[in-house]
């Protein structure tokens, strides 16, 4: 196989990327880790438009409330491990069936 040139791209001549569109104005997304959550609203609603809170329970209580102060009625939710559990428990009350553990070598597929 021959090998691709690999010389260096200039930065400069990259063409930036166009605008994705708005499909929901109404949405955050919160990175969830195990001491922290960082919330992100739209641009237009706060500023700055992205908050660090802790992960205790009094901190959800101030996410909860930072995201209704500013009209938000969809959250994307990024976590890894069990961290989104709390967040999930304290908007519904229970934990949701898709929340389980899968056997090991499993992954969710979409659709199924």
């Amino acid at each position: 196989m021959a090998r691709r040139d690999t010389k260096p791209r200039d930065p400069s001549a990259r063409q930036p990327a166009a605008p994705l569109p708005i499909v929901n104005p109404n949405a955050a997304a919160i990175d969830v880790h195990a001491d922290n959550h960082v919330v992100c609203v739209p641009a237009d609603r706060d500023s700055p438009n992205v908050r660090t809170f802790g992960a205790n329970s009094c901190d959800l209580l101030q996410i909860a409330d930072w995201l209704k102060r500013f009209g938000i009625t969809t959250v994307a939710i990024e976590s890894t491990g069990v961290y989104w559990i709390p967040i999930q428990t304290r908007n519904h009350g229970t934990t949701p069936p898709y929340g389980r553990e899968l056997p090991p070598g499993r992954t969710r597929k979409r659709g199924s």
